[in-house]
């Protein structure tokens, strides 16, 4: 119809849950959700810690991040030292890796490492046996994680459903 006028009630209130659409919908509750499904992968890391190195279990952190949609789960380097009956002062985190991927002529195959070993130490024999443990406890606990992830992400997108009043 031509010149019929009509009035748009709660013009304001729809601008602002356009504004706030693409906050709410997507990025609160997939972060939630990937930070509860990252506490079973962090367990079950904590559990599969070889025991010399059990006290580096401090050092197991859930970071999410503030740029993308990204949550790590895993040992973090630089939460203080280490030190060894000799004096010796380590990172936890070196620690960590030392016995994931191992040292010297027991170096994992299956890991790229940055660098190769050093002329000096190419010929030595031994080291520390790889256990493997980070990634055999993220292939434990992997289903574990989507469940919680799918569970709690449903639970978020709910709560924003009804905080719209969208029946």
């Amino acid at each position: 119809m031509i010149g019929s006028g009509f009035i748009m009630e709660g013009v304001e209130q729809f601008r602002q849950v356009l504004a706030e659409f693409p906050e709410k919908a997507y990025r609160k509750p997939i972060s939630k959700a990937m930070k509860a499904a990252a506490v079973p992968v962090r367990t079950e890391m904590a559990n599969s810690l070889p025991s010399s190195i059990r006290k580096t279990k401090k050092i197991l952190k859930v970071k999410a991040s503030r740029q993308g949609l990204v949550v790590t789960t895993g040992f973090t380097g630089g939460l203080g030292m280490y030190e060894n009956r000799r004096g010796q002062l380590f990172d936890p985190y070196q620690l960590v890796y030392w016995h994931n991927y191992g040292t010297l002529a027991n170096r994992l195959s299956s890991h790229s490492f940055k660098n190769p070993r050093k002329r000096k130490s190419a010929a030595w024999s031994g080291g520390v046996v790889p256990s493997n443990f980070v990634e055999a406890s993220w292939e434990r606990s992997q289903k574990a994680a989507e469940k919680v992830f799918e569970e709690t992400f449903q639970k978020e997108i709910q709560k924003m459903v009804d905080s719209y009043g969208v029946k």
